[in-house]
């Protein structure tokens, strides 16, 4: 920190030759020099005062970060970086502000500055202290105080007056300065460093924070309605849920890991950041713009992102997603076609997706339990590996892109999937878990001979290797039971379910012209319970509802083989929604109100 802010001025000439001239500075070999060569204010011509001491002493900086130094060998005023070579200048002061700029300190002696009006470049100076003949001669011709011209007001007064508009904040050290409930609307913080600044309930609209330093900034509070954030870096800066930040920009952001929670940022602009584990849990996001930026392992619990423009167009991706969490949030109408949704965990009693466009969207890996899909645009979009529990998809249009991309759903797990009415046009469903009225089914033991220990109830030797064979493993002595004898038996795991492992732990047995077909019938999963602690629960297996004359010819079912070619061989229904590696059942299958943690890999187990 510099010193206290007193505010930003331009130095104009009072009289004569030099009347609409300003203080300016320039730069060469021989350094920076300060001089009376503009005819207008600029930038370059705005100067930031500091107070450093309490009798007034106080440093001059320039826009380039330098500070008014003397070239005693001359007289000329110059500019240095280290703020410890800095003049110490005395300033004239009203009660909040800068009256006029008069003396200098030098060895303990109070001397005039002055500036050239012969010269062909009028340098300032103080001749005073210069042996230099020619500087002392000009001197005869000085007029001896610079005029002030304010550009924007120090702390104190902003504190006075309860705020300024539209100020000329850029390049200005702020650090860990109180500015909370002040009015700044419209102001500009252009490469102001602002770390530890204190901007809580602060009126901040339209306000520009582009390359400012925001290293734990407050902003509690604040309006930043229409500000412009754009390629700042915001890791650090420090939100609450009173925030408001309608149409604000975040261009290019860097905002990884950020809590903002609860806050409004409907409409914002947020291309091209960067929001990599961020939180957002209530926050409003409804209409942002969200194109090529990374919003990967950000939660979304409970937040409304209904019409985000997030998906792909010409020359720009869509967003990354990837890992988000999202149960209870709302997607109405978003647009995400194209983007990266792999991952994602949208569920909850409160989760909406109604007309959402995920068009080529990739949703690998991501749980979608319970969601009504039915409005969804999913043409092309690719749901290899995800978690479709219980989904509705009653009446969507599954057919390929555009560009001709299928809807694939390689390996999902489509347990209670509702698809009665759905167009599936050259959908993969290649090893996808289906649930038939049995369950799932998952292998076929050929030929065995355990018909016989299975109708006395008893758990023959051999089979337990079977079911090892094909990926199930199965506790000691299971228990069962039969339903049907030489038929159908039940399989169940003779363990507590706190002892279970995750997957299947329920098994339907059928005898099929002397070979058993396996079917998976209840799974063991976690989710959290109502102290938000993490609990085993069985789910049993509801059908997928789906039938063959929803499948067009070119389709590839479970079995890995086309429609058209099951047909051809007259494969059977069953055989046809038999995996031929039917993916793990899911590690947690969410209700309504008991979600999975956040950290969950819910497909693998």
């Amino acid at each position: 920190m510099i010193g206290a802010f007193f505010g930003k001025y331009a130095f104009q000439s009072r009289t004569g030759d030099l009347q609409s001239w300003y203080v300016t500075y320039s730069s060469d070999d021989n350094g920076t020099i300060l001089k009376m060569a503009a005819t207008q204010i600029t930038d370059t011509e705005k100067f930031a005062v500091y107070r450093t001491g309490e009798d007034a002493r106080s440093v001059i900086c320039l826009f380039n970060w330098q500070f008014v130094t003397v070239d005693h060998s001359s007289g000329w005023l110059m500019a240095s970086s280290g703020l410890d070579q800095a003049a110490t200048l005395y300033f004239a002061f009203s009660d909040y502000d800068l009256a006029s700029l008069t003396m200098f300190n030098q060895d303990g002696e109070l001397v005039m500055m002055r500036y050239t009006v012969k010269n062909p470049t009028p340098f300032l100076l103080f001749p005073n202290i210069s042996d230099n003949a020619a500087a002392v001669q000009a001197a005869d011709n000085a007029f001896f105080i610079l005029q002030l011209i304010p550009i924007t007001p120090g702390i104190n007064s902003l504190r006075k007056t309860g705020g300024y508009k539209n100020g000329d904040f850029k390049r200005v050290d702020l650090t860990n300065v109180d500015l909370s409930g002040l009015d700044l609307s419209g102001g500009d913080f252009d490469g102001a460093i602002l770390s530890g600044a204190n901007f809580s309930n602060a009126a901040l609209t339209g306000a520009n924070f582009k390359n400012a330093c925001l290293k734990g900034t407050i902003f509690c509070g604040a309006n930043l309605s229409q500000a412009d954030f754009s390629g700042c870096d915001i890791t650090s800066a420090i939100w609450d849920k009173d925030v408001v930040a309608s149409q604000a920009i975040f261009r290019d952001c860097n905002a990884v890991k950020v809590n903002m929670e609860g806050a409004q940022f409907d409409r914002a602009d947020f291309t091209g950041a960067d929001f990599d584990g961020a939180t957002f849990k209530g926050g409003n996001l409804q209409r942002a713009v969200l194109q090529n930026a990374n919003f990967s392992g950000t939660t979304f619990e409970s937040a409304d992102l209904s019409g985000i423009i997030a998906g792909k167009t010409t020359g720009s991706p869509g967003v990354n997603l990837s890992f988000a969490y999202m149960p209870d949030a709302k997607l109405t109408d978003a647009h995400l076609n194209g983007a990266n949704l792999s991952h994602v965990q949208l569920y909850g009693s409160s989760a909406r997706a109604d007309n959402a466009v995920l068009e080529e969207a990739d949703l690998s890996f991501s749980n979608f339990t319970g969601m009504d899909l039915s409005q969804v645009q999913l043409q092309g979009a690719i749901l290899d590996e995800a978690i479709l529990a219980n989904c509705d998809l009653s009446g969507a249009n599954l057919i390929p892109s555009e560009d001709g991309q299928a809807v694939s759903f390689v390996k999902a797990n489509l347990q209670g999937a509702n698809f009665t009415g759905a167009i599936l046009k050259k959908v993969n469903m290649s090893n996808s878990a289906v649930a038939l009225s049995d369950g799932v089914p998952l292998f076929t033991i050929i030929s065995p001979d355990y018909i016989s220990d299975l109708n006395k109830g008893i758990f023959p030797q051999g089979l337990a290797d079977d079911f090892s064979a094909h990926g199930y493993c199965l506790s000691d002595n299971p228990t069962v039971t039969v339903i049907n004898p030489n038929s159908t038996w039940n399989v169940s795991q003779n363990l507590p379910l706190e002892e279970l492992g995750l997957g299947y732990s329920e098994f339907l047995l059928q005898n099929s012209q002397g070979n058993l077909k396996v079917s998976g019938k209840t799974i063991v999963i976690n989710r959290m319970n109502d102290k938000k602690e993490l609990e085993k629960y069985f789910v049993a297996v509801t059908a997928t509802g789906i039938s063959d004359d929803l499948l067009d010819e070119d389709s590839t079912c479970p079995n890995q083989a086309t429609c058209k070619t099951n047909t051809r061989n007259h494969v059977s229904w069953t055989d046809m929604m038999t995996a031929a590696t039917p993916p793990s059942p899911p590690k947690c299958i969410p209700d309504p109100y008991h979600w999975c943690p956040q950290t969950c890999t819910c497909q693998k187990s």
